[in-house]
């Protein structure tokens, strides 16, 4: 099992003038997720409400023979908790789907 953490975003960790409360919260998902060792990416694409699936099935196309599962997360109010060997054997305790919203 190969498990890739998806995140989409408008702004980077270092957009100036970006609102505080999303940086905050982009920088400690970042952090949280390279502090617990999980393959995280982060797509930077523009706003659109609703918009962020095509980015999420241009991504899985493209990516469909280095990834077993992905797991998509919101930006900027998910932080990971647990190391990431913890959240794939809990993972592989469930009968799941390849594509996972966590």
């Amino acid at each position: 099992m190969k498990i890739k953490l998806l995140s989409i975003s408008d702004i980077t960790p270092n957009t100036q003038g970006a609102n505080p409360d999303f940086l905050r919260g982009l920088n400690k998902l970042i952090e949280s997720t390279t502090k617990h060792g999980y393959d995280h990416e982060l797509i930077i694409a523009p706003f659109e409400f609703g918009g962020q699936m095509k980015h999420l099935w241009e991504w899985c196309k493209d990516n469909k023979n280095e990834y077993t599962h992905f797991c998509y997360t919101d930006a900027f109010d998910t932080i990971a908790l647990a190391p990431y060997s913890e959240f794939e054997d809990m993972l592989k305790s469930f009968s799941f789907s390849p594509i996972l919203c966590c």
